[in-house]
């Protein structure tokens, strides 16, 4: 499990990057600036094991 155990230490550097990008820009101007080019703020990266059921709203 080695590859998997690297893409989990990925996917942690990538959410520290994601959290810092989203501080970076948290400031009024580019909050405003962000609504007007239509952007998103980063998402965190949750990786799960192939295996992992996934549970499913209904509504």
């Amino acid at each position: 499990m080695a590859a998997w155990d690297e893409v989990e230490a990925v996917g942690r550097r990538y959410s520290e990057l994601a959290m810092g990008y989203n501080r970076l820009v948290a400031s009024p101007f580019n909050v405003l600036w962000n609504r007007r080019l239509e952007r998103q703020p980063a998402q965190v990266f949750t990786p799960e094991h192939p295996g992992a059921l996934h549970a499913v709203d209904v509504l």
